[in-house]
Parts: C-alpha cells; sequence; structure tokens
C-alpha cells in the first residue's frame, strides 16, 4: 500500500524546511516503523512535526518534536 510523508523542521535561521515522500508497505504498522525512522533522521533533533497519511484511511500516525505545547482555549 503507498503511504504520503510529510515533514516540516524548523531552520536555525528561523524558517522552515519541508520534505514529502511516498512510502510503499505492506502494512500500517510497517509504514508507521519506516515513517518514524526517516522523521528522526530528517529532523535529528529539531523541532518539527510530521504526518503519515494514505489515500484511503487519511491521517494515520503523527508527531510531534521539540515543539511547544499547543494553545487550548
Amino acid at each position: 500500500m503507498r503511504y504520503h510523508l510529510r515533514i516540516a523542521r524548523a531552520r536555525l535561521q528561523g524558517s522552515v524546511d519541508t520534505h514529502c515522500t511516498v512510502l510503499n508497505a505492506p502494512t500500517i504498522e510497517a509504514a508507521i516503523d519506516r515513517a518514524a525512522a526517516i522523521v528522526d533522521s530528517v529532523l535529528d533533533g529539531r523541532p518539527g512535526v510530521a504526518t503519515l497519511t494514505s489515500p484511503y484511511r487519511g491521517l494515520i500516525w503523527a508527531h510531534r518534536q521539540n515543539l511547544p505545547a499547543p494553545a487550548w482555549p
């Protein structure tokens, strides 16, 4: 099955880098494992977010790293 991984990473200058890739994996679990490994490599300790989606199931997995907690009303 085909999955889409999108990553947004903070740059040192304050702007944002974005990365998008397509993953092929036999199961959702395999796709999540692969996405987590890629995200660890791309973010490399920097603040950022990642989402893994499927055209058939929508959002499957999301990850936030070193970001402030969201503001709730």
